[in-house]
């Protein structure tokens, strides 16, 4: 890569992930809707990862690679349903990272967020 200013850089990292949730319905309901909690691990295989460059200068670059991602991971995870509406968070148990390589820190990743899954 050329000596160029970065404005923003990215990891993508892609896991073929297999999820078992225990789930429990509450009698609290609206409508047709019905209020869900599931909670349980989700399983996952790294499949693949690249990194993508953008500059100030609007050229983007993007680099295949390994970059030292750990090939088996298993999470936590917490969900809230309801209707077509879902608020989740993950929290990984395995380090990003595979341990003892140079330069790796030791990441667990937390990802929160909403889905739809009936849309």
């Amino acid at each position: 890569v050329e000596n160029k200013s970065v404005k923003k850089t990215k990891l993508h990292v892609n896991y073929l992930t297999v999820p078992l949730l225990f789930e429990v319905k509450t009698p609290l309901k609206m409508g047709s809707s019905r209020l869900s909690l599931s909670a349980g691990a989700i399983g996952g295989l790294y499949i693949g990862s690249h990194t993508k460059y953008k500059y100030y200068d609007k050229a983007k670059v993007k680099i295949q690679g390994n970059y030292h991602i750990n090939q088996w991971k298993y999470d936590l995870t917490g969900r809230i349903h309801f209707g077509d509406f879902t608020v989740f968070a993950n929290y990984s148990m395995t380090s990003l990272f595979e341990t003892g390589q140079t330069g790796g820190p030791e990441i667990h990743p937390l990802m929160i967020g909403i889905a739809f899954p009936n849309i």
